[in-house]
């Protein structure tokens, strides 16, 4: 079955949304995610994919231009085209499913950061007052675990940072 035109209005519907969160001409829509492109099939049944709704949306709708292009590429016209906009309004934080809050690397899941560099602190007291390395290696593992771009960030999902927190504060008790 034949379904390119109507992927192809879908997936430009999404990426229109996005381009009007931005100004210029281009719109860097990363594809893929942590556990993507693991074969060489699934890579090339993903671009053969992608380049038949580029070509639908190149020919059938106008003011479209889609393709594929490198990040050098893309910073080009970026810089090309960008011009420097003047923010103001409001800058609440995004609030997600179930009032979860994504508010910044600074401001979200403070307890969890200060939990992060309790326990840094506590395996460099250790470690200067002679622990083993052994005796160290799950805290450190602990500590490593929630540099994890969600869990530092404060993006990962609320059983995720409950986990993060509970490990955090178990290695914080064994290490004292």
């Amino acid at each position: 079955a034949n379904n390119v035109a109507e992927r192809a209005r879908l997936l430009l519907d999404q990426h229109l949304k996005k381009a009007n969160l931005y100004r210029g001409k281009a719109v860097l829509i990363p594809l893929g995610d942590d556990f993507r492109y693991q074969t060489v099939q699934e890579a090339n049944n993903q671009y053969t994919n992608y380049q038949q709704i580029m070509d639908y949306v190149n020919e059938n709708i106008d003011g479209v231009h889609m393709r594929f292009g490198t990040l050098s590429q893309y910073f080009q016209t970026v810089q090309d085209t960008f011009t420097t906009p003047v923010l103001k309004g409001s800058f609440f934080t995004y609030s997600d499913v179930n009032s979860d809050y994504w508010s910044g690397y600074f401001t979200s899941r403070v307890f969890d950061k200060a939990l992060d560099r309790q326990l840094e602190r506590v395996v460099y007291a250790a470690e200067s007052l002679g622990a083993s390395r052994k005796e160290l290696q799950s805290p450190r593992r602990q500590l490593s675990l929630f540099q994890h771009h969600d869990g530092v960030t404060g993006t990962a999902r609320t059983p995720v940072v409950k986990d993060y927190a509970q490990r955090m504060y178990t290695a914080i008790q064994q290490t004292q």
